[in-house]
């Protein structure tokens, strides 16, 4: 019988590309919503990635979120097993990333 979790992640950008969430084998994740909180007193540019196992779309290509602020990103975004989206920003440590996420075991 296949097991659906409701899961979350939390974490900072960097400004090296880093994986947010990834779906193993015998999975597929669908990503409600993605929340980026500016928390440095300047705009800063984020960027978003959904990877499949063939092909890459930009969610956010270089965004600016303004100062003390916060984008959200509604789905459904579908991630299937080998998928992933991943991201940075131009500062390091300033701009945290909340995922909210139905985990579906296959």
């Amino acid at each position: 019988m296949a097991l659906d979790a409701y899961k979350s992640y939390e974490g900072v950008l960097g400004t090296a590309t880093a994986n947010i969430v990834v779906a193993t084998t015998g999975h597929t994740l669908v990503i409600q919503k993605v929340m980026l909180v500016n928390t440095d007193p300047t705009p800063q540019t984020v960027y978003l990635y959904r990877y499949s196992s063939a092909t890459s779309r930009a969610l956010l290509p270089g965004f600016i979120v303004n100062t003390l602020d916060v984008l959200e990103v509604s789905g459904p975004i579908i991630i299937e097993a080998g998928g992933k989206v991943t991201g940075y920003a131009g500062t390091a440590s300033v701009v945290n990333v909340f995922v909210d996420y139905l985990d579906q075991e296959l």
